[in-house]
């Protein structure tokens, strides 16, 4: 798979330079930014296309690793916490393994045992 990545971006690069060479006049052609807010205008200095290309694919890749450095950070966070809460739910299941086993039966009083239905069928009556 690394080879597979690595055989990609040289094809990349390799397309990538056949089309600076081939539009060479046309890449060299000057822009000139401006911004005009309230009557103030500021303007760039003259730079040519390739060099806006580049900058913005720069710039675009570096957002995109923010981007994702923010949500590996993130998850990490969440997978923290998870790990943290499967710690103490293990600890309460090992907890309640220790406990020895007692079986409890609620009181019965002799009044309720021979008013319970069960009391009756035994007498016979």
């Amino acid at each position: 798979m690394r080879y597979l990545k690595i055989l990609a971006l040289l094809i990349f690069i390799a397309i990538l330079l056949i089309f600076f060479q081939q539009n060479t006049e046309i890449l060299n052609t000057g822009l000139q930014f401006q911004l005009d807010i309230f009557g103030n205008v500021w303007r760039s200095l003259q730079t040519p296309l390739y060099f806006v290309l580049v900058a913005a694919f720069f710039l675009g890749g570096v957002l995109t690793l923010l981007y994702f450095f923010i949500e590996k950070l993130r998850l990490a966070k969440q997978l923290r916490a998870c790990r943290s809460q499967i710690g103490k739910l293990e600890q309460e299941v090992n907890s309640l393994r220790n406990l020895p086993l007692q079986e409890t039966y609620p009181a019965v009083s002799e009044e309720s045992y021979a008013a319970s239905p069960e009391s009756k069928a035994e007498s016979g009556t």
